[in-house]
């Protein structure tokens, strides 16, 4: 079998601090599995959490030496419909049984004095070791099952200041009549013990998910409309996200009651009039593969960097899960000129749609040309809610 994996560097050297716990216990599995099938050279873990798969391979020399470390990028799973995670784990158990090292993630146990949490379920973020860093380089979330049965997302920011700042927005954002049903909303506080520390959670309804990569374009355009709505309200009411991306675009709902676009995390959001936390020497906040390119350049953001935002999660969306710029790091002195370039009208359909249905080619045609007017040589930064609707 031929692994659809992406190379990576020596693991000392290039895996982000976040990783080393994942490829530590692996490496345990790899080892485990050494003593009885001591011929192999290449092993193959998977790490699965409930929406995410990961493949690891790990190749070793004649005495068993770790000595090429690789893995595919985060896949989404599901195993009720075929994901990009799903169809990668199928080819690999039916071509590689002999590897096969599954790791369970390592979920805490729930302590909630305030909100009743009945079970942890497997969470999109949870980690696979049980022991946590003092200093963690991100936040952990866990799916939980409350007392009335209702799923819900255990958050735990990486701090005190985080953790309170998040709170402190989601209550306000809950005290916004005009963004009921549109955002997550604060339905508690808990405490998770995990590996002998007690920390504590925010736990956020609804339990929602990711936007398909295989949404119908009608319906994606619905989501993007609410989305979109819901940024003007939030801009209407006097403030701005600042970090929105694919990940934090959700949807919630079922198939027979229908489902609605809703926006999460709200860490970074902040009144619109301060914008010191932002610019040119400021704190940088938003997803660098969609943020917009005046966020790029250091400018503070604004509700039309926010609409773009959006623009590149529907582009990514429907191609599948990929930008043409993706992988270029944010410092990269041709990454803004890259993706100018790619906007130019008579090359935008041939470097940004080639994995977009034609169908859908007139509306993003349409929608490109209100961020980049006159045949995109030009980059419009005051663009409205009302224009971004009228172009969908």
């Amino acid at each position: 079998m031929k692994a659809h994996v992406g190379t990576l560097m020596e693991a000392t050297r290039s895996l982000l601090s976040q990783y080393k716990a994942i490829v530590g216990q692996s490496w345990d599995r790899v080892q485990a599995l050494q003593e009885e099938q001591p011929a192999r050279d290449t092993w193959r873990t998977a790490v699965i959490g409930k929406e995410a798969f990961q493949l690891w391979e790990f190749r070793t020399d004649k005495n068993g030496k770790c000595m090429q470390i690789r893995s595919t990028s985060l896949l989404s799973f599901s195993l009720e419909i075929e994901s990009p995670g799903y169809q990668h784990f199928v080819r690999w158990l039916a071509t590689d049984l002999r590897a096969l090292g599954f790791i369970s993630p390592s979920l805490p146990s729930v302590l909630a004095p305030g909100v009743i949490v009945d079970s942890v379920i497997a969470g999109n973020d949870a980690p696979y070791s049980d022991k946590v860093p003092k200093e963690r380089p991100g936040v952990l979330v866990y799916g939980v099952r409350m007392g009335n049965n209702e799923a819900a997302v255990a958050k735990v920011p990486s701090n005190r200041i985080r953790y309170a700042r998040e709170k402190d927005n989601l209550e306000l954002v809950q005290g916004m009549p005009c963004l009921e049903g549109r955002t997550t909303v604060l339905a508690g506080e808990a405490k998770l013990e995990l590996g002998g520390e007690v920390l504590d959670a925010l736990i956020i309804k609804p339990y929602a998910q990711h936007i398909p990569l295989d949404t119908p374009f009608q319906q994606l355009v619905l989501y993007m409309r609410q989305y979109a709505e819901t940024v003007g309200s939030i801009f209407s009411a006097g403030y701005l996200h600042r970090d929105l991306s694919y990940s934090n675009l959700l949807i919630a709902g079922d198939h027979a009651t229908g489902y609605r676009a809703i926006i999460s995390d709200w860490e970074t959001m902040i009144a619109k009039e301060d914008q010191r936390a932002a610019g040119v020497g400021g704190l940088q906040t938003g997803t660098p593969l969609f943020a917009a390119i005046s966020t790029l350049k250091g400018q503070p953001h604004t509700l039309s960097s926010e609409l773009e935002t959006l623009f590149n999660v529907m582009l990514y969306t429907l191609s599948g899960g990929v930008l043409h710029w993706q992988g270029m790091p944010k410092e990269h002195h041709h990454l803004i000129s890259v993706r100018r370039g790619a906007m130019i009208e008579e090359d935008f359909e041939r470097i940004m749609l080639k994995r977009v249905d034609r169908a859908c080619w007139p509306a993003l045609q349409r929608l490109r040309a209100v961020f980049f007017p006159d045949g995109g040589s030009s980059y419009r930064t005051g663009v409205s809610c009302q224009d971004f609707l009228d172009a969908l």
